[in-house]
């Protein structure tokens, strides 16, 4: 998995230069958001949790895995989407729709110069982590096979 990790980190990194921090989900958005804390991260964020939810014996030392990929993307850079606000700072406060839009262009498909199944987005929802967050979570599949 740290292969993987290590090379999907590296393709978001250099498809969406958006991105303030790439990391490992350990959690850090569950820290209490406000004036006196904030959570460890420079945003925007996308963490990274990667579960293998299959694992099928080939040989005593081969296995194909099914892999779930979980992104979570947040930013602090919101401003006001109501229907009533002027047109120029509405579009900057949906501005982070784009960059959930560039994450999954960059991953629906996306192979690891066939290391992996291409990649197939499964799911995306919006969180509500903290006020003042604008954050979402993409979930997407892929299928490799592992050896000792």
């Amino acid at each position: 998995m740290k292969s993987l990790y290590l090379s999907l980190s590296q393709h978001l990194s250099e498809t969406c230069p958006f991105l303030r921090t790439i990391d490992i989900d350990r959690g850090q958005l569950s820290t209490p958001y406000g004036e006196s804390s904030r959570p460890e991260v420079a945003f925007p964020c996308l963490l990274i949790r990667i579960s293998l939810q299959r694992r099928i014996d080939l040989t005593p030392y081969e296995q194909e895995c099914d892999a779930t990929i979980t992104l979570t993307y947040a930013t602090d850079r919101v401003s006001d989407t109501a229907q009533h606000i002027n047109s120029p700072r509405r579009m900057e406060g949906l501005k982070p729709y784009d960059e959930v839009e560039a994450i999954y262009t960059a991953l629906q498909g996306w192979d690891s110069e066939g290391e992996i199944a291409p990649l197939s987005r499964k799911s995306q929802e919006p969180l509500q982590l903290h006020k003042g967050l604008f954050a979402e979570q993409l979930t997407f599949e892929t299928t490799f096979q592992q050896t000792l």
